[in-house]
């Protein structure tokens, strides 16, 4: 009985925690110990089956918005996140009695930096990412990572637990040392502004059509609605602006005089489009249009949404890959050009991977759309405070532009500085070319 309470209370506080205050989310630590600490004397297969069922609780409550978008997948995620974790809760039964709250920490941190590696990977939620509603609480993510905010949760977490069971000084001390971590952060938020920071900035036109028809009627509507505009450095566009586009049209088909004649009278305008990419083969990508005057480049998208858009050859036989991941690119030559990194919709979810890409770049772009979110508003919040930590990972300025979502642009601090919603935004991005000292750690792994 005392687990069912447990379990309730638990599913409760994750989604508070999940939509509106993830620092709740160091009780669910607290109750997650004291529901392991029942189940220990048990039977194993009450042992797993209990842990499973808790873990089952863990995915609902927290994403259970995925329902409204595809039932029966969102059963089988549901499911699948809850296997994979299993084994960590299994392998706490099996610690030492010393050390098993101390080995079950690292196993779960060191899973989920692992787990966001394969081709299976949903890191949504990755502990750390529950705090991106209170992202005044986290400036030090720019120096650990969401990784060491779900290592802190855990560990302050652990701290509480002990202190209740154990009221031990050693603890206390442990857990007044956590706190300090987010109310240092809360005083650097108050005191910095970057209202009148002398920095550099670049002129940024967001282009999200209300309406999209042929990809020729796209582009002579974009031409005819953009052409007047001056000064502009970038015109963005959302993820997919362009779809079933071979490379040529852009470089020399019947798209180009467009873009050719916009040039001519705005020479140093770079567009970048969303765009779906098809080779010779027929073969689909995922990815982003670059087009200057100089040159057209092409990056494709590097991490895909696991079986919706790509599947592991060992699972292509029930369920065929939609996409194909591409290495060769111009990804480097992109970034070394534009000083900007343009990420695409589910590539900002990973931590390392926007790390990693961000080193060379002063600010990111990300072209997103939210259309399979079959307009669930905790789906889009949740990715939009997602997306704010990696901002405030990277210390970079991100212009988030997104189809039948949340358009905006998020400060280094994770503040948003102002949303976007007309079809046409002309806005001014401000630049950060010095690294986040954890971009700097996850370059040197």
């Amino acid at each position: 009985m005392k687990s069912f309470f447990i379990l309730i209370a638990f599913g409760f506080i994750n989604f508070i925690s999940w939509n509106f205050y993830g620092s709740f989310f160091i009780i669910n630590i607290v109750l997650l110990f004291f529901f392991l600490e029942l189940q220990y004397e048990k039977k194993v297969y009450v042992k797993v089956l209990l842990s499973f069922v808790f873990l089952l609780v863990f995915n609902l409550t927290s994403i259970f918005w995925l329902f409204t978008v595809d039932g029966y997948n969102a059963f089988l995620i549901l499911i699948a996140n809850a296997i994979l974790y299993l084994p960590i809760f299994v392998a706490y039964f099996f610690f030492s009695n010393k050390y098993k709250r101390l080995l079950f920490v690292a196993f779960y941190v060191g899973f989920e930096m692992i787990y966001s590696i394969w081709d299976l990977a949903f890191p949504w939620l990755s502990l750390g990412h529950v705090m991106g509603n209170q992202w005044y609480l986290i400036k030090w993510y720019s120096v650990f990572g969401s990784f060491g905010g779900s290592l802190w949760l855990l560990c302050i977490g652990w701290c509480l637990y002990e202190i209740i069971v154990e009221n031990r000084r050693v603890f206390y001390i442990s857990f007044s040392i956590g706190l300090m971590f987010p109310l240092l952060s809360l005083i650097q938020y108050a005191n910095i502004s970057y209202d009148n920071l002398n920095t550099e900035k670049i002129d940024v036109l967001a282009y999200n059509p209300v309406k999209k028809s042929t990809k020729y009627n796209t582009t002579k509507s974009m031409y005819r609605t953009l052409y007047n505009i001056q000064n502009i450095d970038f015109i963005v566009t959302p993820e997919l602006f362009y779809t079933g586009l071979y490379p040529s049209e852009l470089k020399q088909g019947i798209y180009t005089e467009f873009f050719d004649f916009y040039h001519k009278k705005n020479p140093n305008t770079n567009f970048i489009i969303g765009t779906e990419l098809i080779n010779n083969q027929k073969i689909r990508f995922n990815g982003v249009a670059t087009l200057s005057q100089r040159e057209t480049l092409f990056r494709t998208k590097k991490k895909y949404v696991p079986i919706r858009e790509f599947t592991p050859s060992f699972f292509s036989a029930w369920y065929p890959s939609y996409y194909v991941k591409n290495k060769n690119d111009d990804e480097n030559k992109i970034t070394n050009s534009l000083n900007i990194f343009p990420l695409v919709c589910y590539e900002s979810i990973f931590s390392s991977f926007v790390a990693s890409k961000s080193l060379n770049a002063k600010a990111l772009f990300l072209l997103t759309s939210e259309h399979f979110m079959n307009g669930s508003d905790f789906g889009k919040k949740q990715y939009l405070n997602i997306v704010r930590i990696r901002a405030i990972e990277n210390n970079k300025s991100i212009l988030k532009v997104a189809d039948d979502g949340i358009s905006c642009i998020f400060l280094p601090n994770g503040k948003i500085e102002s949303y976007l919603s007309e079809e046409i935004e002309q806005v001014q991005i401000k630049l950060f070319p010095k690294q986040s000292i954890y971009s700097k750690i996850i370059s040197i792994l």
